[in-house]
């Protein structure tokens, strides 16, 4: 297989492999990080602020708490709690993605949604690149890297979409499952298209 062009079907087969045994810490931290998140937005105003102050952090770290899984190392739950030691960093980097994603969106909805799947793979970045301290360096590195590949993870995302349906008919329950599913899949991506890609530089 030529390096940076794995297919959808092997990127999702091998990320069945990853996740074989792990499936008990992983729902658990679905759940553990999810459900507090979803009883703030219920609750009230001040639960919603709360919601979106949190969102960023939890984004960034339980998407890059997938990385050493979709590498086949060890699960470490812990792991997810120290992105609240960059919670600034994170927030910020949330934001930008924000504002990126309401800007083209504004213009258009297309430009909208070439944002979302430029910068979408960014908590993998920063989990490789620790040392990044500047939200728009994050964003340039996955900006560079996802040129030429946003089709590729918009196609991976929508090979998903009969699992989606089945999580729907039991009543959510399945999102528990293919949520983790499908993010060692696009950490699996991110590997496949970082493996023969060298990001760097600044954003404009």
């Amino acid at each position: 297989m030529e390096v940076g062009k794995t297919d959808n079907q092997t990127l999702r087969a091998r990320a069945r492999e990853s996740l074989n045994g792990k499936w008990r810490p992983i729902i658990f931290v679905t759940v553990m990080l999810s459900l507090p998140i979803f009883i703030l937005s219920m609750i009230s105003v001040l639960g919603t602020i709360i919601d979106f102050l949190l969102f960023g952090v939890v984004w960034i770290s339980y998407l890059s708490f997938f990385l050493p899984i979709a590498r086949n190392k060890k699960v470490r739950v812990n792991t997810l709690f120290s992105g609240f030691k960059r919670y600034e960093f994170y927030t910020m980097v949330y934001l930008l993605f924000l504002l990126k994603l309401i800007i083209g969106t504004i213009i258009f909805i297309i430009p909208g949604l070439i944002a979302k799947y430029r910068y979408q793979l960014v908590p993998f970045v920063i989990a490789d690149n620790p040392n990044i301290t500047n939200p728009a360096d994050a964003l340039n590195k996955c900006k560079i890297l996802m040129e030429g590949n946003k089709w590729r993870l918009f196609t991976l995302q929508m090979s998903f979409i009969g699992w989606w349906f089945l999580s729907v008919l039991t009543f959510g329950i399945g999102f528990l499952w293919l949520v983790p599913y499908m993010n060692v899949t696009f950490a699996k991506l991110y590997d496949d298209i970082s493996s023969g890609k060298v990001t760097g530089g600044r954003s404009g």
